[in-house]
């Protein structure tokens, strides 16, 4: 009969959030306070073989691969207040480049869709009924917005 058992562990800055396949590697976001972290898995033996630590304050476990090494990071200053945000960050430089690409308030889920090169951001709209799916291009500016059901999180394009 098998066993589930721990075989090795590995301590990793940041608490670890996700696993995402990105270019055909393996990586393990986590986040702190101040900072995001991308740690590359190497997946035969499994032990991290790399680091990607960008400062980034108040991220959320929610972001998005786009396009040249850019991924988009949802940030919330949290309660009472909920100001969120996209940042857009450089994986290849390490660096934040736009704190605030796009700014509201219960944003909730994020996609990049690879074809039209759009943002796509869930606004839960407070739970107070249906949310918000707001489209925005590269340079943070609305596209087109669409009626979602209640809390929506996020998506995936094939």
């Amino acid at each position: 009969m098998a066993t589930d058992a721990v075989t090795s562990s590995q301590d990793v800055e940041g608490t670890p959030s996700k696993l995402k396949i990105i270019n055909g590697r393996l990586y393990l976001f986590a986040r702190d306070a101040g900072h995001i972290y991308f740690h590359e898995i190497n997946r035969n033996n499994f032990n991290i073989q790399n680091t990607i630590e960008i400062p980034l304050a108040n991220a959320t476990s929610n972001f998005a691969i786009g396009d040249g090494g850019d991924a988009y990071v949802l940030t919330s200053t949290g309660w009472p207040d909920y100001n969120d945000a996209v940042a857009k960050v450089s994986m290849n430089s390490a660096t934040v480049v736009n704190q605030s690409l796009f700014t509201g308030l219960g944003l909730y889920g994020i996609g990049f869709q690879p074809v039209s090169k759009e943002i796509y951001i869930a606004d839960n709209n407070g739970f107070q009924g249906n949310g918000t799916v707001i489209i925005i291009n590269g340079g943070g500016q609305v596209v087109k917005t669409l009626e979602a059901g209640r809390g929506p999180s996020g998506f995936v394009f094939k």
